[in-house]
């Protein structure tokens, strides 16, 4: 009896090690995209206050992080690429164990697919994060009709086990995103067409799954007493897309629900500079205009407190410093004269920009229309030799030309020719810059501590701008 025993002890222990070991290499495994868009949500001891639901437009086009700092909202970006309605759903339920927000904010774009998932990838992507339970069973059971695929979401090294050899140092820590579940694009992309459609036309004209969703979504929220903001995120429609916001605006009504339609929210960008991709999706200049708006209409409109002197929150304020420095190395990292222009769209840094006389700016429309979007008109820049200084910290601008010098907290600008003959422009907190030649020069300081962050120098000529020369709608 007590050799059984023994026995019995080994074989536990033995197969203790073995399932405690294909667990640690189902985690390494595992890809980690989704694990990492989500890590802060599992983490966070306080509810969140809102939920953002959607497809991509809502992935790329609403910024956490900004609406913390402009309004002291706590919320989580929930968005996935491709999501259909079906998966929006379930990504609710998982959340809602988790988490009692006061509002929910649904993009309700993709009302006309008449399918549960999309691509299996995107599937992964949106509830591989989902700790096991009973709502992830119910889920895969309600999404995936096909027997053999299912494993594959309930027992996670069944699917990734093959990628031993795709292994990367990243694969062995943890690197949560700073975008609380948002992922911000950096491109700048003029639509090949738009077109604009009756605000009666409908679609879709019947209940599609996505409609079903929809509507299980808001009956959820209201069950809970959970509050729902339905929208419908602007992007260039050149297919007619559109319908589903008219269609979508009946569904509101008959629910009681708020709608805020496509139609108002395409006023809020400008579609030659707020767009990533020429059809549909908002760069990082997009994504902060509408994340403002849809912050001003929340304060207005529910019950959403302002956390930013809240002790409870102090951490965020410390995710908004890393949210910050991440910024900061998007910028650094940019060689595309737009990619720079329309990141300083953003009231966080200030900045210096040189501009050589007669220069073909004007040549380049959406040029100019990224430079008012930083609120810079050219027209009134002189044909000399001219640097402008944006402080975006208390909103003045200072200007400074051949041989003169600025004496500013930022750091004393000056530009002059050196004994070379060379155009030279200097700033005692960075290197100097040679700007012979060059058509533009910018110089870039955090407004944190008026530090340096990056310089860049930009010649038109030979440049692939990617801007057609006229677009017309």
């Amino acid at each position: 009896m007590k050799k059984n025993i023994q026995l019995l002890i080994s074989f536990l222990a033995v197969g203790g090690m073995i399932l405690l070991g294909l667990l640690y290499f189902s985690d390494l495994t595992e890809r980690k995209a989704s694990k990492e868009k989500f890590a802060d949500f599992y983490e966070m001891e306080e509810d969140f206050d809102v939920l953002f639901l959607g497809a991509s437009h809502v992935l790329n086009g609403i910024l956490p992080m900004e609406l913390w700092n402009e309004y002291g909202i706590v919320s989580y970006n929930m968005a996935g690429v491709g999501n259909r309605h079906a998966m929006n759903y379930w990504i609710l339920r998982n959340a809602l164990e988790y988490t009692e927000p006061k509002l929910v904010v649904l993009d309700t774009a993709m009302l006309a697919r008449d399918e549960k998932i999309g691509e299996l990838e995107q599937l992964h992507f949106s509830v591989d994060h989902f700790p096991y339970s009973k709502t992830k069973v119910e889920m895969i059971e309600d999404l995936i009709e096909d027997e053999e695929r299912k494993s594959d979401f309930l027992w996670k090294f069944s699917t990734y086990h093959n990628r031993w050899n795709e292994l990367e140092e990243q694969d062995f820590r943890k690197i949560p995103s700073p975008e609380k579940g948002a992922d911000g694009k950096i491109n700048v992309a003029v639509p090949i067409e738009m077109y604009y459609f009756d605000e009666d036309y409908r679609s879709p004209e019947e209940d599609t799954i996505s409609v079903e969703y929809v509507r299980k979504i808001i009956e959820e929220c209201q069950s809970r007493e959970i509050e729902i903001l339905t929208v419908y995120l602007p992007f260039p429609d050149n297919t007619g897309w559109q319908g589903e916001s008219n269609r979508m605006a009946e569904i509101a009504a008959e629910y009681d629900v708020d709608f805020i339609d496509y139609y108002t929210m395409l006023e809020l960008v400008n579609l030659n500079t707020d767009f990533y991709d020429e059809s549909s999706h908002m760069n990082y200049s997009g994504a902060r205009k509408v994340t403002s708006y849809l912050g001003k209409y929340i304060m207005t409109n529910y019950g959403i407190e302002d956390h930013r002197e809240d002790e409870a929150f102090s951490s965020w304020h410390d995710d908004y410093e890393e949210y910050l420095d991440f910024k900061k190395e998007n910028i650094q990292k940019q060689e595309e004269l737009k990619n720079y222009l329309m990141l300083l769209n953003d009231t966080s840094f200030s900045y210096g920009i040189y501009f050589k006389p007669f220069n073909q700016i004007a040549s380049y429309p959406v040029l100019v229309e990224l430079l008012q979007n930083m609120g810079i008109d050219f027209s009134q820049i002189p044909n000399e030799d001219y640097f402008l200084f944006v402080d975006n910290q208390n909103g003045t601008r200072h200007e400074m030309r051949l041989f003169e010098t600025l004496e500013y907290r930022f750091g004393d600008f000056s530009m002059f020719y050196n004994d070379d003959a060379h155009l030279e422009l200097t700033n005692s907190k960075s290197e100097s810059m040679i700007i012979t030649n060059s058509d533009i020069a910018i110089v870039i300081f955090d407004n944190r501590d008026l530090s340096f962050v990056d310089q860049a120098k930009f010649k038109l000529k030979g440049m692939d701008m990617e801007f057609p020369e006229e677009v017309e709608y």
